[in-house]
């Protein structure tokens, strides 16, 4: 008898193996991994949007091969596979309207990929390093692949074969960083660097604020006093500390302080982080062995951090701050 319980107890456990992982991954989505590698997503609407590593699936990535996107679901939400480098094939539902920024990257082992005519928008970077990817069949639906300026700003590129020559903002301004007498420009990445690090008492200069309610990184003038009775705290490392209105301000910046706000991002068609972090672009190009030249160096803002970056892609939509030079 007690051979026969156990025999039956194994199947029991067998059986309840064949969904390895399950959970949901939108207001009306739910995903199954199953035992054999293959995960699929079921419901319908849009997939939620994660950052790099926060996928419900993300720490059983490594037993992920194949994806099947169910008809009713409408988005591929941003970092939904990132880093999923065992899967193989994808199959993407016919409801599918946009595949988000960094979806599939560092899918190293995907072969090929089907994208049908619901698609409409595929973000930036949504392949980017699936190196064995041989085949790529994109549905008539597609309107955007990415987003960015160029040397014509109010130019919008549909045509694919006239895309890279406007995947940037602005070749002659980052490259000259707009060297060019009276007129507006972008500070050099040197430039931002003196301003929040080397500069004489920078960081006594320097802190997260929120200004009109909203959030940013006040810089003061090299000669700022505190004689005009509006108290400011260095790197408080939150918002509140430093909090002025509209009236307060005003005085802060005729006396030569200046705020960069918290604006987020664009990626595609998409607006992110806003409130949250602040990029801003320098004019000055990163260039090494690995990166090509259409990376460029930025600083980047938050409640928490602040400093200059190493560099991003120039198809990214981060702020711009205009100097002029003073003779």
């Amino acid at each position: 008898m007690r051979k026969i319980f156990t025999f039956i107890l194994a199947l029991i456990v067998g059986a309840g193996t064949l969904f390895a992982a399950s959970g949901t991954c939108g207001a009306n989505l739910t995903w199954e991994l199953n035992s054999s590698g293959v995960l699929t997503i079921s419901g319908s609407g849009d997939m939620t949007d994660w950052v790099a590593g926060d996928a419900p699936w993300y720490s059983s990535r490594s037993s992920i091969k194949t994806v099947k996107i169910g008809n009713s679901v409408t988005s591929i939400g941003r970092y939904a596979f990132y880093n999923c480098n065992n899967i193989s094939s994808v199959t993407i539902g016919s409801s599918v309207k946009s595949i988000k920024y960094y979806a599939f990257k560092n899918c190293y082992n995907l072969l090929s990929v089907i994208i049908p005519n619901s698609v409409t928008s595929i973000g930036n970077e949504a392949f980017h390093t699936c190196s064995s990817l041989a085949s790529v069949s994109i549905g008539e639906g597609i309107t955007s692949t990415g987003w960015g300026t160029g040397n014509a700003p109010v130019q919008r590129v549909e045509d694919a074969a006239q895309y890279p020559e406007f995947n940037d903002w602005g070749d002659k301004v980052i490259r000259e960083g707009g060297l060019l007498g009276q007129r507006w420009r972008t500070l050099t990445w040197e430039e931002w660097y003196y301003l929040l690090v080397e500069r004489p008492h920078a960081d006594e200069l320097r802190g997260q604020a929120t200004v009109n309610n909203v959030h940013g990184y006040i810089l003061l003038p090299d000669d700022w006093k505190q004689s005009n009775k509006i108290p400011f705290t260095p790197d408080p490392n939150n918002w509140t500390t430093n909090e002025y209105n509209d009236k307060q301000w005003k005085k802060m910046e005729e006396a030569g302080a200046v705020f960069l706000p918290a604006a987020g991002f664009r990626s595609d068609r998409e607006v992110s982080t806003v409130g949250a972090f602040g990029f801003y672009w320098s004019s000055t190009v990163f260039v090494s062995d690995r990166v090509p030249q259409d990376d460029a160096r930025d600083i980047f803002i938050s409640e928490k951090r602040f400093g200059p970056r190493d560099h991003e892609k120039r198809y990214y939509g981060l702020s711009v701050r205009l100097v002029q030079d003073v003779f």
